[in-house]
């Protein structure tokens, strides 16, 4: 028996195959800013049945009508409070939302992701 000895291995790769098989992948993502109308085309008529409305949140794109009711869209609280204890909020007691901004609708881009 000997001591202090230690051991050697050799790793052969004959067909020089990787050492990993892909087994799951990200699909490529469709550029929204590129698709300006989309719609159902009859080639038999030759009309435009229907147009057709798209949706990616994940890059900011929702229905036209939900669209119409945002006024804000950021990852952040666009709201300027006159008081709380939210670190995260801004508060300025001088300068501060009112009346004024009632009705307004903030969709949080941070929550989408």
């Amino acid at each position: 028996m000997t001591t202090d000895a230690g051991s050697v291995y050799i790793f052969e790769n004959p067909m020089l195959t990787r050492g990993w098989k892909l087994i799951r992948y990200e699909q490529p993502k469709v550029d929204v800013d590129s698709v300006t109308r989309m719609y159902l085309y009859s080639t038999t008529t030759n009309t435009i049945l229907d147009n057709l409305q798209f949706i990616d949140p994940a890059k900011g794109r929702i229905l036209g009508q939900a669209e119409q009711e945002l006024t804000y869209k950021t990852e952040y609280d666009p709201a300027i409070y006159n008081r709380g204890n939210n670190p995260n909020a801004d508060i300025n007691a001088s300068l501060y939302w009112d009346g004024n901004q009632v009705g307004h609708v903030w969709w949080n881009l941070s929550k989408i992701r």
